[in-house]
C-alpha cells in the first residue's frame, strides 16, 4: 500500500501558505496542483509552484513506506481539508489511470473521493540551491519584512519590486527599498553573501504564519557572479524565487543631509496610536492622501481637506516633543502612518519642500517626499480625458485604449531630481492636467530644481526608471 497519510491540522496550515503561491488564472493544469511526497528517509512534504516561485512545507512527522510522489488538485483537496478536524488524518493514494483517492473521516467513518490528477513527471524541475545558507536574525528579518512593505507595485519598475540587500559597503550592510515616493533603509548588519541581491516581494513572505516559523535563512544561487535564484527557508518552509535582474538605483544619493534638518518631532510611544488615529480621521483627497503638519510653539497641528473644498480641518496634538524652527509641511499620510507603525517615531524636517525623515536609534529610516498643496485649485474643472485635441487625434489614428494609455503615461512623466540635501522635481509642459489632478502647484521660483548633471551623474541610464513617476508630489 503506497498511501501517504498526512495530519489534517498541519495540512490546513500548509495549504493556507501554498494558496499564496497557486494562481487561479494559471494556464498550465499542473500549476493548479500540489505535489505530495514521501522521501526515501520517510520525510513528508507538500509543495506548489507558479514557475517563478517554488514553495514547500515539511511535516513534523514522517511516514512509513517507499518513496512516493503524487500530484493532487489543490481545490478539491483544500475543500475537503477545511471540513476536517485538526486531529484527523488525510490519506492520499494513486488510483488507476490519472486519478487520486482522497480519504478522510465523516462521522467516525472513512470516506473516499476520487479526483483527476496528472503524472508526477509533469512537475516542473525545482532549482537547486547550492549556496551556503546565511542566518537572518530577528532584527535582519524584521528589516526585510518592513522593506518589502515599501516596494513599488508598478510592473514597469522591476528593480523596485523587491527589497535590496546592499553589501557593497564592507563596513556596513543595508536593507533598502523604494517606490520612488518614499524610501526605507536599515543598517547595522553584516550579511555574509558574495554580492548584493534584490529579494522579490511576494505575499507569501508577508504571511503571518511564516514570520512565526522560527529563524529564517537566506541562500543566493549565483551564475557568473550574478544572483539567479533566492531561497528563504524557515523551520518548516522553503521559498525559492527567481532573483530580480537589473541594477538597483544608487539610493545613497537621494538621502537628505542630516545637517540640513532644522525641526525635529519626537512622538512618545504611548501617543503613537492616538497620533495615527487623528491622521486617519482627517479628510483628504483620494490621490496623494495628503496630511499637513504645522509646527509652532511646541505643538503640532495636523490638517487636511477633502477634495472639492478649500476648507481645512485641523486637529492640535500636544503630546509630542518639538524642537527647532516653525515649519509647515504636507506629505502622504499612508507613508507617515507606515513609518510610525514600525516605530520610526522621530520626524526630522528641513523645510516644506525637502524630504522628511522618520527614524529611530537603531539605524532604520523612511524618507518621504513632501506633497505640494499650495498650488491646489480644488474647484477647478477637471478636463475630460478625451478633450485634448492631440490625444483625440492619436486615439483615432491608433484605435486602441492601450496606445492612448501609453501616451497619457508618457505625457505624465516627471523626474525626481536630488542633491544630497534636497529633493525637488521638474516636469514637462505637457503635464498640466496631471498637476491639476494630482494637487501639484508650480514650483517655487525661489527654490529651483536641482537638475544639473541629472542624466550624466545622478541617474545613469540603468536607473532611469527609478526617477520616473506620476506627477504626484
Amino acid at each position: 500500500m503506497n498511501q501517504i497519510t498526512l495530519p489534517a491540522g498541519e495540512l490546513k496550515i500548509a495549504l493556507s501558505g501554498l494558496s499564496k503561491i497557486i494562481s487561479k488564472r494559471a494556464v498550465l493544469p499542473v500549476l493548479q496542483h500540489v505535489r505530495v511526497e514521501r522521501l526515501a528517509d520517510g520525510a513528508l512534504t507538500i509543495s506548489a509552484t507558479d514557475l517563478e516561485t517554488f514553495t514547500s512545507y515539511r511535516f513534523e512527522q514522517g511516514g512509513e513506506g517507499n518513496a512516493e510522489s503524487i500530484l493532487v488538485p489543490f481545490t478539491p483537496l483544500h475543500s475537503i481539508v477545511k471540513g476536517c478536524a485538526g486531529k484527523e488524518n488525510i490519506g492520499l493514494e494513486k488510483s488507476t489511470g490519472d486519478h487520486v483517492f482522497i480519504r478522510y473521516q465523516i462521522g467516525g467513518q472513512e470516506a473516499e473521493q476520487q479526483v483527476p490528477s496528472l503524472p508526477a513527471e509533469e512537475w516542473p524541475a525545482v532549482p537547486k540551491i547550492n549556496a551556503e545558507r546565511v542566518l537572518l536574525n530577528g532584527a535582519l528579518r524584521s528589516a526585510l519584512v518592513e522593506a518589502l512593505k515599501c516596494v513599488s507595485t508598478d510592473e514597469s519598475r522591476c528593480v523596485l519590486r523587491g527589497a535590496y540587500i546592499d553589501v557593497s559597503d564592507k563596513g556596513s550592510h543595508y536593507v533598502v527599498s523604494t517606490d520612488g515616493r518614499h524610501l526605507y533603509s536599515s543598517n547595522s548588519f553584516y550579511i555574509p553573501i558574495e554580492t548584493s541581491v534584490i529579494i522579490p516581494d511576494h505575499r507569501f513572505l508577508a504571511w503571518k504564519e511564516l514570520a512565526q516559523d522560527g529563524d529564517w535563512a537566506l541562500g543566493v544561487e549565483l551564475d557568473n557572479g550574478q544572483p539567479v535564484f533566492v531561497e528563504i527557508s524557515s523551520y518548516r518552509w522553503t521559498f525559492i524565487h527567481k532573483a530580480i535582474e537589473g541594477t538597483f538605483p544608487n539610493w545613497r544619493q537621494v538621502l537628505p543631509d542630516p545637517s540640513g534638518f532644522k525641526t525635529r518631532i519626537k512622538i512618545p510611544e504611548s501617543a503613537v496610536g492616538e497620533f495615527i488615529e487623528i491622521i486617519a480621521k482627517l479628510p483628504c483627497d483620494g490621490i496623494n492622501h495628503p496630511i499637513g503638519l504645522k509646527l509652532s510653539q511646541g505643538k503640532v497641528i495636523l490638517f487636511g481637506r477633502a477634495a472639492g473644498t478649500d476648507k481645512f480641518t485641523e486637529a492640535a496634538f500636544s503630546a509630542v516633543e518639538v524642537k527647532g524652527d516653525p515649519v509647515t509641511v504636507c506629505l502622504n499620510r499612508n507613508y507617515l502612518s507606515k513609518a510610525l507603525r514600525v516605530g520610526l517615531t522621530e520626524i526630522q524636517i528641513a523645510d516644506s519642500l525637502s524630504p522628511i525623515r522618520c527614524s529611530d536609534e537603531s539605524g532604520r529610516q523612511i524618507i518621504i517626499m513632501p506633497v505640494r498643496m499650495d498650488g491646489v485649485t480644488s474647484n477647478a474643472p477637471t478636463r475630460s480625458r478625451h478633450s485634448h485635441p492631440r490625444k483625440q487625434k492619436n486615439v483615432a489614428r491608433n484605435g486602441s485604449r492601450t496606445d492612448r494609455s501609453r501616451q497619457e503615461r508618457d505625457q505624465g512623466e516627471c523626474w525626481i531630481t536630488a542633491r544630497s540635501d534636497q529633493f525637488t522635481q521638474t516636469g514637462s509642459t505637457g503635464t498640466a492636467r496631471h498637476r491639476k489632478r494630482n494637487s501639484v502647484g508650480p514650483l517655487d521660483p525661489a527654490k529651483p530644481a536641482a537638475s544639473e548633471n541629472l542624466n550624466a551623474k545622478l541617474w545613469p541610464d540603468a536607473v532611469q526608471e527609478y526617477a520616473q513617476c506620476p506627477a504626484c508630489f
